[in-house]
């Protein structure tokens, strides 16, 4: 027996704690000192086994017949999901938003990825060299590279009933159903023609002179919607751009009229405003720094709610009653300042109703 085991006591009982057989008591004993010099002498061989030049705080493993260091890191997953794959993982978001802009180059680096831009109302897709409309995804409203159907909504959607006051502007000359007021001021005026599918308007320091294009309001509720573009070739100033007119006449130099007013382009502005004769400014509304696009005005009864927003699906609405009764509306562009403003609408449409969904939701496949 080794000598590990030559500095332990143990207490040896007498008759009266139920040790009847001593012989046997002697055994146990033995057999007890067996095992904890098996288990010394195998702490010693761990002992020996130790590797050499060890650091502080290092952790080591025994799996039964050496030691083991375990790895620092978890192994590099084999794979990263790349677009277009075997083990591709769906799209979930958007890779990128803005105007065409800021689109960042179709390289191969960005192969695959989707960028929606906000100038073309589109969602793109990189292939690598070039931005294509994106046309493939699995199910309804969602990423991936299935076939479709590929579901979103498009807010220029032309209407499944459309009206005869609404206009595309495809077209040239402007269509007769509008009456004009102060036509002859803008320096270029024209449909389809400069901004194609367009009503586009030029302007030079103009002025509190409002030149529009007006049609008669129907009874009942209503909601007029266009989407825009107003470019200032002046900087800083918020002084020009366009948008929605009501009035309650179609003569220069006479009547009210309420304006909501956007430019987009160099300064990011939208404002409402009263406005008398077509020629002189009055009261404001409201005023806020943001990019819209699009514009609606809705009438409910004899409540009128007036309505802003950058992609055509989520809106900012204000409620603003006119202190006269609008017998006509339309569109007007705006340029008080010393620099050309270019302003153009891309439609003209109206709906009998105040709750009108604008825009609809539609559906392609992989060709």
């Amino acid at each position: 027996m080794a000598t590990y085991t030559a500095h332990f006591n143990f207490y040896l009982p007498a008759e009266g704690d139920g040790i009847l057989n001593g012989h046997t008591w002697g055994l146990q004993i033995n057999d007890n000192f067996e095992l904890i010099d098996t288990m010394l002498n195998d702490l010693t061989a761990m002992k020996a086994e130790l590797p050499s030049g060890g650091s502080p705080g290092q952790y080591l493993t025994w799996p039964g017949n050496n030691w083991a260091t375990p790895p620092d890191t978890a192994p590099a997953h084999a794979s990263n999901h790349a677009p277009g794959g075997s083990d591709a993982l769906p799209w979930g978001d958007i890779h990128g938003r803005g105007t065409t802009s800021s689109k960042p180059a179709a390289t191969a680096a960005n192969a695959n990825f989707l960028y929606y831009d906000t100038d073309l109302m589109k969602l793109q897709q990189s292939t690598g060299t070039e931005w294509v409309d994106y046309e493939g995804a699995s199910g309804s409203g969602g990423g991936g590279t299935g076939d479709g159907p590929w579901e979103y909504w498009e807010p220029r959607a032309s209407p499944a009933s459309p009206s005869t006051l609404d206009d595309e502007f495809s077209t040239s000359p402007l269509d007769a159903k509008w009456t004009t007021v102060n036509w002859s001021t803008p320096a270029i005026k024209d449909v389809n023609t400069t901004v194609p599918l367009a009503l586009y308007m030029k302007l030079t320091t103009t002025g509190y002179t409002i030149p529009c294009v007006l049609q008669p309001i129907p009874a009942g509720d209503f909601t007029i919607y266009t989407r825009m573009q107003g470019q200032s070739e002046a900087t800083n100033t918020s002084n020009a751009g366009g948008g929605i007119i009501l009035s309650n006449g179609t003569t220069a130099g006479a009547g009210n009229q309420v304006m909501l007013n956007s430019l987009s382009a160099g300064v990011a502005q939208a404002w409402l405003y009263t406005w008398s004769n077509f020629s002189a400014a009055g009261s404001q509304q409201f005023l806020r720094q943001e990019i819209a696009r699009y514009l609606r005005v809705r009438r409910v009864g004899t409540t009128y709610s007036w309505g802003t927003s950058e992609d055509g699906k989520t809106w900012t609405n204000v409620v603003y009653n006119p202190a006269f009764t609008p017998t006509h509306f339309g569109l007007f562009g705006y340029c008080n300042q010393t620099g050309s403003v270019h302003t153009s609408f891309d439609f003209f449409r109206y709906f009998p109703s105040g709750s009108a969904v604008l825009g609809a939701l539609l559906s392609v496949n992989r060709a």
